[in-house]
């Protein structure tokens, strides 16, 4: 099963033992809030709470076809999301409800929101491969039985000790909890508005801070562990004793390469060790790429898009319509491959071509842009159908954000194009470093990225007799893509700058585009 599904099922199994967990931490206290709300005794009351438990689930009853209806236009996620924040409201109603009557209430808003259950159900057979979906349906047992284990002695151990509204609060403090992160509840809950044409209505700011407590935050935490140690409160923190920079410092001149005198820059090392081992057999590019982490790409089929994450190993495209300019023809897909990546991709043809030949095209920031129509034009007047693509994280898919950097305010002042590709100090620079951690280093996902266009040409396109070309250092890129891949030529442009990672060692270069970074890459021949 891939990441994403994973993701997936770990997504509803929270969501699941969350609702159900708060459903339960309210169970012990139904009775002694009844009691007190209407002075009556115990057992008068549990029959009030027998219909709190009716009326609850009597609109779960009439509500879930709607639900399940809103989800399959609006997706399982939204849907999820918004009931979870409907159980936060439902539980404030029974924490600071004055009479019975708005006890009711929140139990109607609760079974209202109790029908996204049939909507975790169906969002688990979507994500599931068929011989795998009665297994991933034992998670629903699974949550359900935890939160009914967990939740009403939560909620005894909280009644008993902080009064019969206490597991209220705590449940609604459960449902309010953000289970995947601020960024994907606010971009989920921020697509509904918009269909309901309100996204002036709702916004998200984020800050760049410092790393480090604010003042306010060390009190808080100083004031909890006093607390928590039986210690005097000290509401304050402590003067801060600044340390001369000298006091910090191992060297005579704070510079090793001042101080020492047969001294190298690291540079120099990385050369000279690269020089000791250039000798010995490494692996080749291609061996690098179809060796452990390999994706199958060969092997993977392709669909139609159908509107939900596609199976593993395939690639679901989506037609995105037609434009034409001066009798040329521009086709837009959007290829869904990997769980919830989607590549855009163009195919740029004249209508009327024959004895076609197939050309790969593609910027140092991804797919041809207005820029590169004279050379678009120039290949297809050669006889050239064109596919360009963004890679992942470039182009279309770049993700919106800007990094800065204390170290370097300079940074800061750059425009987004060029603060995003920084070598230094930059998303996509995360993104890289990111994935050598994860053993499939960027380089390689480019060629990958290559691949699934490919076959996603030749499949749905008829594709044939790829080249594959661009211009500036991008050529580094087109030159490896063809070393890797089968049947696919690299064609040089005038301005094709093909750069050598050993000599980057070699003229000990420290800047150069993050996204070739590759792991023993001048080793490669």
């Amino acid at each position: 099963m891939s990441g994403r599904r994973k993701a997936a099922l770990g997504f509803i199994f929270v969501t699941l033992l969350v609702d159900v967990t708060g459903f339960g931490v309210i169970i012990p206290v139904i009775p002694k809030l009844l009691s007190e709300l209407m002075n009556v005794g115990i057992a008068e009351a549990s029959s009030y709470g027998g219909w709190l438990l009716a009326a609850f689930a009597v609109m779960q009853f009439l509500c879930s076809p709607l639900i399940g209806n809103l989800s399959d236009q609006y997706g399982r996620r939204p849907v999820l999301l918004i009931s979870l924040f409907g159980f936060g409201i439902d539980y404030l109603f029974l924490a600071f409800a004055p009479t019975i009557g708005w006890l009711f209430v929140g139990r109607v808003i609760a079974g209202i929101m109790g029908a996204s259950f049939t909507t975790a159900a169906a969002y688990i057979a979507d994500i599931s491969e068929p011989e795998k979906r009665a297994q991933n349906f034992g998670i629903i047992g699974v949550a359900f039985g935890l939160g009914f284990i967990i939740g009403p002695a939560m909620g005894g151990i909280l009644g008993e000790h902080f009064g019969s509204r206490a597991p209220f609060v705590a449940a609604a403090v459960l449902d309010f909890f953000p289970i995947e992160g601020t960024h994907k509840t606010f971009d989920e809950v921020a697509k509904l508005y918009r269909r309901f044409g309100h996204a002036d209505r709702i916004a998200m700011t984020e800050g760049y801070n410092t790393h480090q407590y604010s003042d306010e935050n060390q009190e808080a935490a100083f004031e909890f562990l006093d607390h928590f140690n039986q210690l005097p409160a000290t509401h304050a923190l402590a003067p801060v004793k600044e340390l001369d920079e000298s006091a910090l410092q191992c060297t005579r001149t704070g510079q090793v390469m001042l101080d020492v005198r047969d001294a190298k820059p690291l540079l120099d090392v990385i050369r000279d060790y690269y020089v000791e081992h250039k000798s010995q057999p490494h692996k080749s590019l291609r061996q690098s790429y179809y060796g452990t982490g390999y994706a199958g790409v060969a092997g993977w089929k392709t669909t139609k898009y159908a509107g939900v994450a596609p199976a593993e190993k395939q690639i679901a495209w989506d037609n995105l319509g037609s434009s034409e300019f001066e009798g040329i023809t521009m086709d837009r897909y959007a290829l869904h491959h990997s769980g919830n990546l989607v590549m855009p991709l163009l195919h740029i043809h004249r209508a009327q071509q024959k004895n076609r030949r197939w050309l790969l095209w593609f910027t140092k920031d991804g797919k041809a842009g207005a820029d590169d129509w004279p050379k678009i034009v120039k290949q297809l007047d050669a006889g050239f159908d064109i596919v360009t693509f963004d890679f992942r994280g470039l182009g279309e898919t770049r993700m919106p954000y800007k990094a800065v950097s204390e170290d370097d305010p300079s940074l800061a002042q750059l425009d987004y194009d060029h603060a995003y590709v920084n070598p230094l100090s930059s998303v996509l620079a995360d993104y890289v470093y990111n994935s050598l951690l994860t053993g499939k280093p960027y380089f390689l996902q480019m060629i990958e990225d290559a691949e699934i266009a490919v076959l996603f040409s030749d499949a749905e396109l008829h594709a044939s007799k790829f080249s594959v070309t661009t211009g500036g250092d991008g050529a580094t890129l087109a030159s490896a893509i063809a070393e890797t891949l089968p049947a696919i030529k690299f064609l040089p442009q005038p301005d094709s700058q093909v750069i050598p990672w050993s000599d980057l060692v070699l003229q000990r270069r420290e800047l150069w585009p993050i996204q070739y970074l590759m792991p023993g890459g001048a080793y490669i021949q």
